[in-house]
């Protein structure tokens, strides 16, 4: 992917939830951490722009053949990802990949 410093602050945000959650659960406290990694979703990031809604549009024929679901995420992959992650009381500190499949496709 060639983007460096994405890539490095990503990991650091995985690392960090992992310590986070060590160090609040030692603590004795009932407060869980987790993360969500997007992989392509809309964004003024992605797409370079967003409506009047703040809502930005990706074309699905753009990620087709290069992420397994031939798409990018959308507002309905991501809300599922947060309510499992909330929901689920018995995850902590881990991050769920949310990406349509791309980080199996590339080896990652």
């Amino acid at each position: 992917q060639h983007h460096f410093s994405y890539n490095a602050s990503k990991a650091a945000a995985i690392h960090l939830t992992r310590m986070l959650a060590s160090d609040i659960a030692a603590t004795g406290l009932k407060i869980r951490v987790n993360s969500i990694a997007p992989g392509v979703f809309p964004s003024e990031m992605t797409a370079g722009e967003s409506d009047k809604a703040q809502k930005s549009k990706l074309e699905t024929e753009k990620y087709q053949g290069k992420v397994p679901a031939n798409r990018p995420g959308n507002d309905d992959d991501m809300a599922s990802a947060v309510l499992f992650t909330a929901g689920n009381q018995y995850l902590n500190g881990q991050t769920i990949t949310v990406d349509g499949g791309y980080t199996l496709a590339a080896g990652l």
